[in-house]
């Protein structure tokens, strides 16, 4: 097995997917372009590439190897960023306006609002930077 190294918000953007019921499985190490995470709920698999958002974008690219994953790989794949984005992501797969969902701080609303998604990301970051969670090491 090769030694990967893991962008450093991987560990917060894990645990948002956990968090929000997903089962999520580490699978950077397998390299030849696949990506970080595979993520599972309610019969839903989807495969995530994590790229830090804080860094400039030339160093967010995709490499040749992952490029040419994305371009073969025939099920749902997706690129993320931020915190943020995965609540995007479930909000686009999971969420309906005609019944209950949870929010991120387990607060039940029906019809979230952007503003109260926005509100439970801020709390949940908020939360995350209390408890340092362990990065491997490159």
């Amino acid at each position: 097995m090769r030694a990967a190294r893991i962008d450093a918000n991987q560990p917060i953007i894990v645990k948002a997917f956990r968090d929000l019921g997903w089962t999520v499985a580490h699978t950077h190490t397998v390299g030849a372009g696949f990506p970080d995470i595979v993520c599972s709920k309610s019969g839903t698999t989807i495969l995530v590439e994590i790229k830090d958002g804080s860094k400039p974008p030339s160093a967010r690219k995709l490499t040749k190897p992952e490029q040419d994953f994305h371009q073969l790989w025939q099920g749902a794949l997706y690129i993320i960023e931020s915190v943020e984005q995965v609540y995007e992501l479930h909000r686009s797969l999971f969420v309906t306006h005609d019944r209950k969902i949870e929010s991120p701080d387990r607060i039940s609303i029906d019809d979230a609002t952007e503003a109260e998604w926005d509100n439970a990301a801020r709390a949940f970051r908020k939360n995350s930077a209390k408890s340092k969670v362990p990065r491997s090491s490159p």
